[in-house]
């Protein structure tokens, strides 16, 4: 665990220095910006292993500073350690990629700028593609359950197209930019009692999306913050990219998966085809020259709508419904289950959502897609080491690397049966791969398993 890796760093604090263990929980290795909070009253600059100072930049507030500090080459499923040094108080001048104005955050790959309505263009440098209107929260009605979603007959489908947001831009120094927007959408408060149309009623809807770009990372974060008050209804948040295809890129369970963005006929079916469907980590569209990601952290549900001016990506955030189960859905005939109230279903309240986008060159295996989004959902964990730390361990190991980039671990685990380690891993791409596992010291003995961890050979 982290705490034990901390226990037996090699690196104990002093009186000039606090060691703090950075730790990557993913087989590669990885550069991020992390976030470190000390009392505002402590100056001191960022060193990492070598002593070379790190681009950071403090952020007060009252009594506490936080730190973003950005790492360099944190060690595949292992660890590094950074160190505050208090004899050097003041960072020095550092050149940066990081650029910002009033509308607008960029580093080195992406320029994000945000439009009057709150929707961003984002330009990708490495392609020279604007992508245009991004950010585009959609709200319809959802006369469904918890099992499925349902229209009403004459469905109202509301954007913020319209909207005016409320933009502010700040930076962080050498290390990242955030932009906030801010909407106070007014939406229906539910439907009407016969479930036959949307209220006339309206209540506001704050919503707050908070734009980062890192330094050098080939990634736009976002997180957003839905204060919800209404019933009966879909939000989802759009991505136009205009990429034409016919086909969606999406991580499923151990497989990448090609899915067409054709609907089969559902003649005969019980239940009539919808054109959501799920997801892991990211899906994708790509013309075989470019491509465009959406990156999301638990949130499964997806649509990719084939427009006259390219594919839109659709990333549900909240479904709100007040039943278990109808028997009156248009997309299903009878009950999936028993039709019981569930008003907590209604999803009132405050909900936080993170989700990223990356753009790149070729195909999702060129744009190491699969990577950059369990970066965005795997972030490094960070714990200070205490005084009188061990000194078992460097101060940076690599427990285990697993390359090439196509091969993707789903497991490190003990044996249930033996006292040794099951690695899982599957290859993401359609070509034969060789996978290579590089452990931190050599192994008494490799095998092949079966997923009952009993050896093959």
């Amino acid at each position: 665990t982290l705490l034990k890796l901390v226990d037996a760093s090699s690196t104990a604090p002093s009186d000039d220095y606090r060691a703090f263990v950075v730790f990557n929980p993913l087989p590669w290795l990885r550069t991020e910006v992390v976030r470190i909070t000390l009392p505002a009253d402590v100056k001191g600059v960022w060193r990492d292993v070598t002593g070379r100072i790190l681009a950071a930049h403090p952020v007060r507030s009252g009594n506490e500073i936080c730190w973003w500090v950005k790492v360099d080459s944190i060690p595949a499923l292992g660890y590094t350690t950074i160190y505050f040094d208090r004899t050097q108080r003041r960072h020095p001048q550092m050149i940066t990629d990081i650029q910002v104005g009033n509308d607008f955050i960029e580093n080195e790959l992406y320029r994000v700028t945000a439009n009057s309505n709150g929707t961003v263009d984002i330009l990708d440098k490495t392609t020279g593609m604007l992508y245009k209107g991004a950010l585009l929260f959609e709200d319809v009605e959802d006369a469904g359950d918890e099992y499925d979603y349902s229209p009403i007959a004459n469905t109202q489908v509301l954007t913020t197209a319209d909207e005016r947001a409320v933009i502010s831009v700040k930076q962080f120094g050498p290390v990242a930019a955030t932009m906030t927007i801010k909407l106070n959408w007014r939406l229906p408060e539910g439907l009407t009692e016969d479930r036959q149309a949307r209220s006339s009623r309206t209540r506001a809807v704050p919503i707050t999306t908070t734009v980062t770009l890192h330094s050098g990372m080939p990634r736009v974060d976002f997180c957003t913050i839905v204060d919800n008050r209404v019933k009966d209804h879909r939000l989802r948040v759009l991505f136009p990219t205009d990429i034409h295809t016919d086909h969606v890129i999406v991580e499923g369970h151990f497989h990448i998966l090609k899915r067409s963005l054709e609907l089969p006929s559902g003649d005969g079916w019980a239940q009539k085809p919808l054109p959501t469907n799920h997801q892991n980590a990211f899906i994708e569209v790509n013309d075989g020259e470019r491509g465009f990601a959406l990156i999301n952290q638990g949130l499964p549900e997806y649509e990719v709508r084939r427009e006259s001016n390219g594919a839109t990506l659709c990333l549900t955030l909240l479904r709100c419904v007040g039943w278990l189960s109808r028997g009156d859905l248009l997309t299903r005939a009878g009950n999936a289950g028993p039709s019981i109230p569930t008003p907590d279903a209604q999803c009132i309240g405050e909900h936080t959502f993170h989700y990223a986008v990356t753009m790149h060159k070729g195909n999702w295996v060129q744009g190491r897609v699969q990577r950059r989004a369990h970066e965005h959902n795997a972030p490094v964990l960070v714990s200070e080491v205490p005084s009188g730390g061990g000194r078992e361990l460097p101060a940076a190991l690599s427990f285990l690397s697993v390359e090439p980039v196509n091969i993707f671990m789903t497991a490190l685990k003990k044996c249930e049966w033996r006292n040794s380690l099951i690695v899982r891993f599957y290859n993401a791409s359609d070509e034969p791969q060789t996978a290579i596992l590089r452990p931190f010291r050599k192994p008494n003995g490799a095998y092949l398993t079966n997923m009952n961890e009993e050896r093959l050979r």
